[in-house]
Parts: C-alpha cells; structure tokens; sequence
C-alpha cells in the first residue's frame, strides 16, 4: 500500500492521479451579473462564512478586466478563475497549489457537465 505525500499544509491523497493533488476550499459557479448558480464547499464554513465568501469572491472576479490573469491571492489562499459562455467557475485553493492544475480541474468539470447534459 501507498503512504501518503506532504505537499505544502496538506497530505496528499496517493490514489490521486494528479501528480500534486489540489485542495479544493469551495467551488462556486456564477452568472456574468453576479447570481451564483451553484455553490459546493469542500471545508468546513458557517452559513455567515459562506455569504461573506461568496458576497467578496463575486465582488472581486466580477470587478476583474478580462484581460487580467485568472488566479488571484485572496485570505491566505488563491482564487483561481475561468469564464465559460456566461457563467464563471471559481475555485478557492490553498497558497502553494498549482493554479494551472486547478484550472485543468475546472475544464474537466466543464466537459463532464458538456456530456452529461446533452
């Protein structure tokens, strides 16, 4: 059997098959206006936690030009963005992690919802 990695604040999962697995906070989907169409968290929030997170994560990514990079420093840990069509699908994730791993998971997740909804 496998032992587990350390990687950066977190022990990696060995049956991961991403080299260097991600820890994912929060995934959070949202309208261009602003309207969250789904909101999944993987750590533990309080209901007031989570309406600040979301309030200050709309806020800032919606504020954001286009042209600016997708990942952004954010309380200790990293947002990392990607628009598709009109909705935007954020990822809150430690510091240390690789944001272009996080926004390979985030194009994953949108071909799998392509092939699941015809």
């Amino acid at each position: 059997m496998h032992t587990p990695r350390e990687h950066g604040s977190h022990t990696a999962n060995p049956h991961c098959l991403i080299p260097s697995c991600t820890q994912i906070h929060f995934l959070i989907l949202m309208s261009r206006q602003g309207k969250v169409r789904l909101a999944k968290w993987y750590s533990t929030y309080s209901q007031k936690e989570r309406a600040k997170t979301i309030k200050e994560t709309t806020g800032l990514i919606l504020s954001r030009p286009l042209r600016l990079c997708n990942f952004l420093d954010w309380r200790g840990m990293k947002l990392v963005y990607k628009r598709y069509a009109s909705l935007y699908f954020v990822c809150g994730v430690d510091a240390g992690d690789n944001e272009l791993i996080t926004l390979e998971i985030i194009h994953e997740f949108v071909e799998v919802g392509e092939v699941a909804a015809p």
